[in-house]
């Protein structure tokens, strides 16, 4: 053992979407666990789904190399959503990454589109069927729609 503290037990996430312009929105996830306090935050030009700018922040971190990993977002800035996924695993998986980061980038991708979406509809900009045509490729529910 190190003495370190080991992370276990609950894992508290919180996400948060906010529009900031007509074609500007943020959004971020926050994870406290006994180890961490970190926040991901990413901000998204729409509609084209083009990612403006991003941070990692660490309040509370098991080891202080963690905030090493902090000057990676910046490559995230001009790459779309839709291959954020992607782009977030070859950069925060394996020896020099944090699959934290990775999971929290992962949960802004996944929520913010569909939360973006909704918004959409609730603002009479797209309706629940162009909504549910659009999700059959990427949801089990509305495949089963078809």
């Amino acid at each position: 053992m190190t003495g370190k503290e080991i992370s276990s037990g609950e894992r508290d996430f919180k996400a948060i979407y906010n529009r900031i312009t007509e074609n500007l929105w943020w959004a971020s996830t926050e994870l406290i666990d006994a180890s961490h306090h970190m926040k991901t935050t990413v901000e998204i030009e729409v509609p084209g789904m083009k990612i403006i700018n991003a941070s990692i922040e660490f309040i509370r971190m098991p080891l202080s190399q963690c905030n090493e990993i902090c000057g990676k977002a910046v490559k995230l800035s001009g790459i779309k959503m839709k291959d954020l996924g992607l782009k977030s695993s070859r950069l925060f998986l394996g020896n020099n990454g944090c699959s934290n980061v990775h999971l929290m980038l992962n949960i802004i991708r996944t929520g913010f589109l569909n939360y973006y979406h909704h918004s959409l509809i609730n603002e009479g900009k797209m309706t629940m069927d162009e909504y549910n045509i659009m999700m059959r490729g990427n949801c089990i529910v509305h495949k089963l729609l078809e």
